[in-house]
């Protein structure tokens, strides 16, 4: 009995050094680090450095806290699960993972901002429009005619709210507890 313990118990172990963990923060000393920014996603975290490089850790099961060497001159971050999307100085959106958010990244070019939420994400591009992909469970993928000229997003559980040009806000997606219904004082 003691010996198919032993047995299990090893295999057990053996397993666990191939399946995919946490990541550890860089070893080098963090008063020798400056950051620009910093993000945060479901059980990870990801910085962009002073360098304009990214540094992540935390929950690794997709891979995503492993940053691409030639991931640098980065503006912005945004973080969900199992990913964190990578917004470029030239306007350009990398993702981390392969779990789909990379397909639709290398079509997005002249992009000034960046949000995510656990399953899904958006970009503001530089002409003021909204484009959203992955979960589209609450119809966030379908932006409002009258959302245009927009300023800033935020992605929120299933929703997305923009701050557009003329100082209005915009909100759509999932309003469980009407937090798309912007009052009139305020669109």
């Amino acid at each position: 009995m003691i010996k198919k313990f032993c047995v299990f118990v090893l295999i057990i172990i053996i397993i666990n050094n191939f399946m995919p963990g946490a990541v550890k923060a860089q070893d080098e000393p963090i008063n020798n680090l400056r950051f620009k920014s910093v993000v945060a996603g479901n059980l990870n975290t990801a910085a962009i450095k002073e360098d304009g490089t990214v540094v992540a850790w935390g929950e690794n099961c997709y891979n995503q806290c492993i940053i691409p060497n030639n991931v640098n001159n980065v503006k912005q971050l945004a973080s969900g699960q199992g990913f964190i999307l990578v917004l470029k100085e030239d306007g350009t959106v990398e993702s981390t993972t392969d779990l789909g958010y990379d397909k639709i990244s290398s079509y997005l070019k002249n992009i000034v901002q960046i949000s995510s939420t656990s399953d899904f994400a958006c970009a503001l591009r530089n002409d003021g429009n909204v484009i959203v992909w992955g979960s589209n469970i609450y119809d966030q993928h379908y932006v409002p005619n009258d959302v245009v000229n927009v300023k800033s997003i935020a992605a929120g559980y299933g929703h997305i709210v923009a701050l557009k040009s003329d100082g209005t806000v915009a909100a759509w997606g999932y309003n469980l507890d009407k937090q798309c219904n912007v009052p009139a004082l305020y669109t």
